[in-house]
């Protein structure tokens, strides 16, 4: 029995589903900026702990497949405390 074999040309692959990566990347950035920036009109000058747990909170649940950096959430964080994220 003669087995059929199969070749992908994964560069053809890749450039064909490229342009669906990008929009779901571009949504999901948007979707980052959006709860950032409602976290930061809700708490700014608050005490970064509590906003690192809000922030973390709200971007699992509105940010599809959302893993969170604790180093970069716990300086975004900070800023909020200390009002300096625009």
């Amino acid at each position: 029995m003669t087995k059929n074999r199969v070749r992908i040309d994964e560069a053809a692959l890749q450039r064909a589903i490229q342009p669906g990566i990008d929009r779901i990347q571009d949504q999901m950035n948007e979707q980052l900026r959006t709860a950032i920036a409602q976290v930061r009109d809700e708490m700014q000058g608050q005490p970064a702990d509590e906003v690192f747990d809000v922030l973390v909170q709200r971007l699992e649940a509105d940010v599809p497949g959302f893993k969170v950096n604790e180093q970069a959430m716990r300086g975004v964080a900070t800023e909020i405390e200390a009002g300096t994220l625009s």
